[in-house]
Order: C-alpha cells, then structure tokens, then sequence
C-alpha cells in the first residue's frame, strides 16, 4: 500500500538526496508555484529563483502551466496590488489617529 501512496510518506534524506540530484529527476511544478511568485518576499522569491536555476535542465513547464500563468499573472498582480493599497491605508489610518490621540492628549 505504501508504494501506491507515496505522497502520503516522508522519504529518508539519502532518498531525497538522490531524487534531487539524480539527472533522470524532472521537476514540474503546478502554475500556482509561479503565480505566487508575486506575493513572496524579496528572499523568498531570491531563493526560488536559486533552486530554479540550479535545475533549470531538469525543469519542464507544460503548455496548460504556462497558458494557465499568462491568463491569470495579471488578475494576481492587481489583487496584489489592492492588497498593498489596504496595508497602506489601515496604516495611514492608524498613524492618522495616533497623531490625533497625541495631539488631544497633549492638549
């Protein structure tokens, strides 16, 4: 049972190992992987973009990926962008009200 459900068992550090550094492994990855990309920190997106290129000979990207990429980066880019924008007025807001709480109480 355990080989017909592999996903569901954390494989040993020598096993994974292999797997990452065996030339036979091709890695795939699902659009979301790319998509959120556009809402990962600096150093995140730095360390993906390093494993990214370390197996960039082994990496294969499906033309439903890339389709389902190229029709949905956009909407991901407003969303967050409108995202940034809230961050951005509660903070506003909040410095807003700090400076008038400091003002009344200073009288």
């Amino acid at each position: 049972m355990k080989d017909g459900f592999k996903g569901f068992y954390t494989p040993n550090g020598e096993l994974l190992k292999s797997v990452w550094s065996s030339d036979k492994t091709i890695f795939v990855f699902d659009t979301n992987v790319f998509l959120n990309i556009y809402s990962y920190v600096e150093e995140t997106k730095e360390d993906l973009f390093s494993v990214l290129e370390k197996i960039k000979d082994r990496l294969w990207i499906p033309n439903h990926v890339a389709l389902e990429y190229q029709k949905r980066r956009l909407d991901v880019i407003d969303r967050e962008r409108e995202n940034l924008s809230k961050i951005t007025n509660t903070f506003n807001k909040f410095n807003n009200q700090i400076r008038v709480d400091i003002i009344q109480s200073l009288g």
